[in-house]
């Protein structure tokens, strides 16, 4: 198992901006300027109920709507309840229509069990979920989550990884509440790798990034790809990962190597020739 520390953790966030910035693989990122939306943030303040949630990811699902996927969520009951007195989950998702946040509407939705708020992904036992990248591949709709449980360890920060999970969703147009769910089996689910951190779907093919610790402080970054037709029905049992070519031999490759403060050069080269991945 995999315990997850801050490093780890801004390590997510890093490859997330490295590769899904690029339009191309292991391009360098173009430079950018960030400042702040208000009119853009008032969207995500416009729910009484939804006072708050972390790890943000977003899909284009379509026709001017995307998903929002969130993590740790905090969910009132009634207006006016602050975080602290809202229930607290550890997944939500919400649909925003209209691609100018300025402009847009959103609505968010989490589970309810026994008559409470609960995650919108269930816990499965003791563990729960956080998300990752997710993609719409036709009338299905592909995500990613990351599989998390308690870590006793004085010296963590209270949880580790345990593996991750693919979700198919059969009727992506309907509202969240009605979609069927289909949870996936994939390449070893349970154990370090978190693959669908980032995703990019290209000429027929779906390529995933899998994050996991290195050694001396280093977070490594795999690639692997599936047919979009296999991956549309769910079937991520088989991948091929990159392997850097004829002359690699089948040994599977780094894409990346993210160290602090700086994170490194990948090691790919701009364009991903078919005799890269090990099949």
């Amino acid at each position: 198992m995999q315990s997850l520390s801050p490093r780890f953790c801004a390590g997510i966030c890093v490859l997330a901006l490295l590769l899904c910035a690029a339009p191309a693989f292991c391009q360098p990122a173009p430079s950018s300027r960030a400042a702040p939306w208000p009119q853009a943030d008032r969207l995500f303040r416009s729910d009484p109920l939804w006072p708050g949630g972390d790890g943000a990811f977003s899909v284009d699902l379509g026709h001017g709507r995307i998903l929002w996927l969130f993590g740790d969520s905090f969910i009132a009951t009634k207006p006016g309840q602050t975080r602290r007195q809202a229930a607290f989950v550890h997944n939500s998702v919400a649909i925003e229509t209209g691609y100018n946040p300025a402009h847009a509407a959103i609505h968010f939705y989490s589970g309810r069990r026994a008559g409470k708020p609960a995650a919108f992904i269930p816990e499965q036992g003791a563990d729960w979920f956080w998300p990752m990248d997710g993609v719409r591949l036709g009338n299905r709709l592909l995500l990613f989550y990351m599989r998390i449980a308690r870590n006793r360890d004085p010296h963590s920060l209270g949880f580790q990884s345990v593996g991750w999970s693919g979700f198919l969703v059969g009727n992506p147009d309907a509202p969240p509440l009605q979609w069927t769910l289909r949870k996936l089996g994939g390449p070893d689910a349970r154990g370090p790798m978190l693959v669908g951190m980032a995703l990019l779907r290209q000429d027929g093919l779906l390529y995933a990034f899998d994050l996991n610790n290195g050694t001396g402080g280093n977070f490594n970054a795999y690639l692997l790809r599936w047919q979009v037709a296999a991956a549309a029905v769910g079937r991520l049992d088989s991948p091929h990962w990159w392997c850097g070519g004829a002359r690699a031999g089948r040994r599977i490759l780094l894409v990346a190597r993210l160290s602090f403060p700086t994170p490194a050069a990948s090691s790919a080269s701009s364009t991903i020739p078919a005799v890269a991945f090990l099949k």
